[in-house]
């Protein structure tokens, strides 16, 4: 029973930061507008996250359970590294293609 709490206690925790951060968003975005439409804004843009939240959370676990998935994501961010890596700049504003 108690194999899934500090799991569940991190995914929470995670929930909490990014809740904190979309609410700062969303209070910078709604000062802007007049008093009337604020709570509008509040309330749609606070209702979009967490639907929007609760729709990619499904959808990837929909996507994790495809089999190799995650063997796939691996060898694309070793790719991503090695182009970046390649890609790097020598210190001077140019990168080694450049020269």
């Amino acid at each position: 029973m108690g194999g899934w709490l500090p799991i569940l206690s991190g995914i929470v925790l995670v929930d909490l930061v990014l809740s904190g951060d979309n609410a700062l968003v969303i209070g910078a975005v709604a000062a802007g507008i007049p008093m009337n439409l604020r709570w509008i804004a509040f309330l749609v843009g606070g209702g979009g996250a967490i639907l929007l939240r609760i729709l990619l959370t499904y959808s990837v676990t929909l996507l994790l359970g495809i089999p190799y998935i995650e063997v796939l994501g691996g060898v694309i961010l070793v790719i991503i590294t090695i182009r970046l890596l390649l890609q790097r700049d020598d210190g001077n504003g140019t990168s080694p293609k450049d020269s």
